[in-house]
């Protein structure tokens, strides 16, 4: 977003999201910093939210994705136990994270991670749901530990929009750009693809070899 824009970065991106969710055939609409096989975020050391170091105590890391309201939801991605983020988790509000299954298996195995706290500083954050593993390196390699926390609550600028639809994606490529613009005509659209191409992208090279 511009400068300006930036200022009121949160409510800026839900409000363009709320825009794209009144389109006709939308079923839903999220974001996220990095697209599955696209990017891991930022990463973490464990020890920096209280985790245990890995094996021989060399510190392990976690990937850090910033996401919105129904960006799970957007993706396909299922909620394992607990919830998802709502836009009650808000500035002011106590911060809440979700984790994926394999951060959850890693530290807690046999437990329901839901509930559980980690700590940033002095700062207690309490995990309120568990989705499923989604791939961000590739396809083929083993989804790494990651913790989602809500942009509403951390805010970070450029973020990639997911939009499910009920009709061809692409058809409705030009309502949701214009949607973007009834917000801000001055935000710049890097791109527009389908998730099909973009996991498609992902496994290019293993189909050509």
């Amino acid at each position: 977003p511009s400068s300006a824009d930036s200022l009121r970065g949160p409510q800026y991106y839900a409000s363009v999201l709320d825009a794209i969710r009144a389109l006709p055939g939308v079923e839903a609409a999220g974001s996220i910093r990095d697209l599955p096989t696209r990017g891991t975020g930022e990463m973490r050391r464990a020890a920096q939210l209280g985790l245990p170091a890995g094996e021989g105590g060399v510190d392990a890391t976690v990937q850090l994705q910033h996401i919105s309201t129904d960006f799970f939801k957007a993706i396909g991605a299922s909620l394992e136990s607990g919830r998802d983020f709502q836009p009650t988790d808000r500035a002011g509000a106590p911060i809440v994270l979700i984790v994926n299954e394999a951060l959850a298996k890693r530290y807690w195995p046999g437990e329901n991670a839901v509930g559980k706290v980690l700590h940033a500083g002095s700062t207690d954050i309490q995990i309120v749901g568990v989705v499923e593993d989604i791939h961000q390196k590739g396809l083929s390699e083993p989804a790494e530990p990651t913790i989602y926390i809500h942009a509403l609550q951390n805010m970070r600028a450029g973020m990639s929009i997911v939009v499910r639809t009920k009709r061809d994606p692409l058809r409705i490529a030009g309502a949701v750009r214009n949607a973007i613009w009834s917000v801000n005509r001055d935000q710049p659209i890097v791109e527009i693809t389908t998730m099909e191409d973009v996991l498609g992208s992902a496994v290019a090279r293993q189909k050509l070899l």
